[in-house]
C-alpha cells in the first residue's frame, strides 16, 4: 500500500499548492502550449512547400522544433528543481517565475546524466533477453503481441522501474545540493521493494489515462487535443517531481507521509 500514499500524497502536494504550482510552472505550462501547437500542427497538417502560409509551420519542423525542444528541456529542469527545493527546503519561488538556481540544475543534470546511463545499462540487456525469449517461446499469430508484451513486462518494465525509483533520491538529492551516491541511494530504499514496482505502474497508469483524452479532442478540434495534451504533460511533470520528492522524503529523510 505504500506505493499508493506516495502516488496520492504526491498528487495532493501539486493540487494542493496549486498557487504556488503556478508560480513555479506557469512559465513551462505556456512554452509547452506553444511548443505543441507548432510543432503539432506541423505534424498533423504538414504544410505544402508551395504556399506562403507554409513559412512559419516549415521554420518549426527542423531547427524550430530543435530550439523549442531545448527550451522546454531547459524551463522543465529549472522548474523542478525549484519544486523539490521548495518542498525540501521550502524555499519560496519569486512572484512570477522561480529562482534559477544554476549549480543546482547543473548538478541535477549531472546526478540525471549517471541516474539514466545506469538506468540504460541495466535496461538493454534485460530488452535483450526478453526478445531473445520471445522468439524461442512465443510462435506467430494475433495472440502473440500480448504475450509478448506481457513478458517484456515482466522481464524489462518491472526490474527497470523498480531500479530507477530505488535510484531516484540522487536527483531531489542533487536539487537541494545535497550530494548522494548511487549505491546510497539503493541502501536508504532498500526497503521499497514491491511498493516502487507498484508505485511504478500507477505512474504508468495515470500518465496514460490523463493523456488518453487528447487523441479524441483533437479529431473534434487539433488545437483543443494540443492544448490538452501540452496540460497532461506538465501535470505529469509535476507529480512525476512531486513522486521524486516523496520518495526522497520518506527513504532518505524519513519523512512521515500525511495520506
Amino acid at each position: 500500500m505504500r506505493g499508493i500514499e506516495i502516488f496520492t500524497h504526491a498528487v495532493r502536494m501539486v493540487f494542493g499548492n496549486f498557487n504556488t504550482v503556478l508560480r513555479l510552472g506557469g512559465v513551462a505550462l505556456l512554452v509547452m502550449v506553444v511548443l505543441l501547437q507548432f510543432t503539432g500542427a506541423a505534424h498533423f497538417n504538414p504544410p505544402a512547400a508551395t504556399t506562403t502560409d507554409a513559412v512559419m509551420p516549415a521554420f518549426f519542423t527542423s531547427p524550430g522544433i530543435l530550439l523549442l525542444n531545448l527550451a522546454q528541456i531547459i524551463i522543465g529542469l529549472w522548474v523542478v528543481v525549484a519544486w523539490h527545493r521548495y518542498i525540501l527546503l521550502e524555499e519560496e519561488p519569486g512572484a512570477f517565475v522561480p529562482r534559477f538556481n544554476g549549480s543546482a540544475i547543473w548538478g541535477y543534470i549531472v546526478a540525471g546524466f549517471l541516474y539514466g546511463l545506469v538506468i540504460a545499462v541495466v535496461a538493454l540487456p534485460l530488452g535483450m533477453v526478453a526478445g531473445v525469449v520471445a522468439f524461442i517461446v512465443l510462435s506467430p499469430g494475433p495472440q502473440s503481441h500480448m504475450a509478448a508484451g506481457i513478458l517484456s513486462a515482466v522481464i524489462v518494465f518491472f526490474p527497470v522501474i523498480w531500479l530507477a525509483y530505488r535510484l531516484s533520491p540522487v536527483l531531489p538529492a542533487a536539487a537541494i545540493e545535497n550530494r548522494l551516491k548511487l549505491k546510497e541511494a539503493w541502501a536508504a530504499t532498500k526497503d521499497g521493494g514491491a511498493s516502487l514496482i507498484l508505485l511504478g505502474i500507477i505512474t504508468i497508469v495515470g500518465s496514460w489515462l490523463i493523456n488518453l483524452p487528447a487523441s479524441f479532442l483533437a479529431d473534434v478540434s487539433l488545437p483543443l487535443g494540443l492544448l490538452w495534451a501540452a496540460v497532461a504533460n506538465w501535470v505529469s511533470m509535476m507529480v512525476g517531481a512531486s513522486i521524486l520528492t516523496t520518495i526522497y522524503g520518506v527513504y532518505v529523510e524519513k519523512r512521515t507521509l500525511n495520506v
